[in-house]
This record gives C-alpha cells, sequence and structure tokens, in this order.
C-alpha cells in the first residue's frame, strides 16, 4: 500500500483518549456539498485539525477549535456534528490512526477501543466519513 501524500505533523494518537471529535460541514442552499469539510479532535486539552484537498491528507493544530460558520445572504453554512457524542466515543482511548492512499484520494482511519471504526475519506474530491 502506497503511503499518502501528508502535510503538516500527524498528531500521536495512538493510547490517548478522545475528548471531543467535532465534524464540520459544507452545506450549500440547504444542500450538503461536503459531508466532511473539516474534522477537529481534542485530545490533552489540544485541538487538531484534519482536512484533505486533492488526496492530500493536512494536519494542524488548532488554537481555537471548531466554530460553526454561516453566511445566509451567500447561502452557504458550515454546520458542526459531534461525532465524539453521536457514536459514543467521547472518553474513549484510540487504538490506531492510520491515514492511507485509497484509488482517486485518501483516508484516516481511526479505530477505538470500544472497536468503532471511523473512516475520514477524500475520494474524487468529495468528503465523508463512515462508521
Amino acid at each position: 500500500m502506497e503511503k499518502p501524500f501528508i502535510h503538516g505533523k500527524p498528531p500521536e494518537l495512538d493510547e490517548k483518549i478522545c475528548e471531543e471529535l467535532i465534524c464540520q460541514q459544507y452545506c450549500y442552499r440547504g444542500r450538503i456539498i461536503d459531508e466532511a469539510n473539516a474534522v477537529y479532535l481534542r485530545f490533552a486539552g489540544q485541538w487538531h485539525m484534519l482536512y484533505f484537498d486533492c488526496g492530500t491528507i493536512f494536519w494542524a493544530e488548532d488554537e481555537d477549535g471548531p466554530m460553526t460558520v454561516e453566511a445566509t445572504e451567500e447561502g452557504y453554512s458550515c454546520p458542526l456534528i459531534d461525532l465524539g457524542e453521536e457514536y459514543g466515543l467521547k472518553g474513549k482511548v484510540v487504538v490506531s490512526c492510520e491515514g492511507r492512499r485509497i484509488p482517486g484520494g485518501a483516508e484516516v482511519e481511526l479505530s477505538f477501543e470500544n472497536g468503532t471504526r471511523l473512516i475520514f475519506r477524500n475520494e474524487n474530491g468529495i468528503n465523508s466519513y463512515v462508521v
């Protein structure tokens, strides 16, 4: 398997407790265009941001964490989805965090101690996640 293109330094999440896991979507005129525009993860009090562009995985530390964006006059919004709460991942330990290339893009898979696998994927310019 080929290694993915990565920009920034991936955080070391293995064996760390997930404090927050928030997905920021991108919506235009009420329709979800990008299911996983950016992902915000907090471990040991530090926010990390994960996003993709053209099959490249981007990692960055983030000081403020996620923010809801809404520009109703332009017709777009970026609502936040609390995946940590929705899938019972808050307080769970990450067993592994792996990035890899896939046909048409890249993905990052988080595996948790409770057996849940959360995959963020950029495939042919479309960002999504699967549990």
